[in-house]
């Protein structure tokens, strides 16, 4: 079968550097305002091309009570390296609740607004899932002349050892997407398929996003092969019990997918929505829902696959 992004380049390391080599390009960078050591990372490749990048800073805040304030020092240490880096920075405050983040969005970058750049890179590196997912299906989804890339510094290590805090006491759809179906016409009769993807730390938010959706089906997604070779074991024994004995999930449900390969993760990940509407859409209509604990490469795969399943069935996006 043919897809949407058959011809979609992956590149990792050095091999990112070589593609910008000789190449004169003026790009917009978009980058987040963050504590995260690996901000700058994708910046410093491209400061040792030719290219001419213009770079949009979004600055987010989490609210008076958030745990990033903690670490004010570490963001401003990461804003003055970047501005060591960039000699143009167009700085973006997203200050609207981000409940109105795609609406945010709209007003902010137009097309117009893209015309001059022959590039637009969305280093998501630093960027929380509600505003880099948000900006990738918007700024994909305005069909521009220009290239657009997405960029990450990958570090499971690094993200398994931070500790998710401040959960709400309910779990609920990520700001700009919805939950979607292969078939919006009944609401009768529907089937459920959850695709959580799994990390180290995700054990509470599981239990809440279950208790919120009631899957009908569950087929978690491990990253196999890693980079760490045992790392979906050691997933597997820190949430194993919940997955088997509380969800009552058979093992031959769990989808192995490429940590490191964006392509093949969105592929798999399209191929396995439709065999389940398939074999499920006898007894229902099928409901599909990603959830993302771990992983943005994994998480971008993702993100794909329910915009190409959205774009092919005329259905909402799902998150």
């Amino acid at each position: 079968m043919s897809f949407k992004w058959e011809d979609c380049l992956y590149l990792k390391d050095n091999e990112i550097t070589k593609y910008f080599l000789g190449k004169g390009k003026k790009i917009l960078y978009f980058i987040g305002k963050g504590f995260d050591p690996r901000m700058c990372e994708g910046i410093k490749l491209l400061s040792n091309t030719e290219v001419n990048f213009e770079v949009c800073l979004l600055h987010f805040t989490e609210g008076p009570n958030s745990t990033s304030n903690n670490y004010n020092d570490y963001i401003q240490q990461n804003y003055e390296e970047l501005k060591k880096l960039s000699k143009t920075i167009y700085d973006v405050h997203i200050s609207t609740p981000l409940s109105r983040l795609p609406i945010f969005l709209k007003k902010e970058f137009t097309k117009d607004f893209f015309q001059n750049y022959e590039e637009v890179i969305i280093d998501i590196s630093s960027m929380p899932v509600t505003i880099s997912f948000n900006l990738i299906k918007y700024i994909i989804n305005l069909n521009l002349s220009s290239k657009v890339s997405i960029l990450t510094c990958e570090n499971s290590e690094f993200d398994d050892a931070i500790i998710p805090t401040g959960f709400s006491e309910t779990a609920n759809y990520l700001n700009g997407f919805s939950m979607f179906s292969m078939d919006l016409d009944s609401l009768d009769n529907i089937v459920t398929v959850w695709l959580p993807i799994l990390g180290k730390n995700c054990k509470e938010e599981l239990e809440k996003i279950h208790a919120f959706i009631s899957p009908n089906e569950i087929c978690p997604v491990l990253p196999f092969p890693s980079r760490k070779p045992r790392r979906s074991d050691e997933i597997l024994y820190i949430v194993g019990e919940l997955l088997f004995s509380s969800f009552k999930i058979e093992k031959k449900n769990i989808l192995y997918v490429t940590e490191d390969n964006i392509i093949q993760v969105y592929k798999k990940l399209y191929n396995v929505v439709e065999y389940y509407n398939e074999a499920l859409g006898i007894i229902g209509n099928t409901k599909f829902i990603f959830s993302i604990s771990s992983s943005k490469l994994i998480g971008i795969g993702a993100l794909l696959a329910s915009m190409e399943i959205s774009d092919k069935k005329n259905i909402q996006n799902s998150f």
